[in-house]
């Protein structure tokens, strides 16, 4: 997962990166503006060097999961690490057909809330429901569901 900072990715995949991990993915963060990793941990993924970013095991499937502007970014840059079966971009889309939403367990609800408290974010803004773009099924039609 890319994100600007922890508490952006705790806000807006905090949900998805908790459930990920139970059910027993390994979940890897790049953040452009480390700061204050707390959110991260909380939320139970590894941070990883977004200047070297880590190679896939073989037969490893990544899944990247970003927002709007790193995916600009690693697009224009053309820096998509090999090995992605779907790319999850969080935010609004125009285009619903290719929404994924994603529903928070009590866990990951739990751990998403304290995560964004950590992030000096409110609470009240914790949805129980995360919303991304499948920007694979925009190219190819296919979605794999996260």
């Amino acid at each position: 997962m890319m994100a600007h900072d922890a508490g952006e990715l705790a806000a807006n995949a905090g949900g998805l990166i908790v459930d990920r991990t139970m059910s027993g993915w390994r979940v890897s963060v790049q953040l452009s503006q480390v700061g204050d990793v707390r959110p991260v941990q909380i939320l139970g993924a590894e941070l990883v060097d977004a200047v070297q970013s880590p190679g896939l095991p073989d037969k490893e499937q990544c899944i990247l999961v970003m927002g709007p502007e790193a995916y600009a970014k690693v697009i224009s840059d053309d820096e998509l690490p090999a090995g992605c079966a779907e790319i999850l971009v969080w935010g609004a889309t125009p285009d619903p057909a290719h929404l994924f939403g994603h529903n928070l367990s009590a866990a990951a609800l739990a751990f998403k809330t304290l995560a964004v408290t950590a992030a000096c974010i409110s609470a009240d803004e914790v949805s129980a429901a995360e919303a991304f773009t499948s920007m694979n099924a925009k190219d190819s039609g296919v979605t794999l569901r996260a």
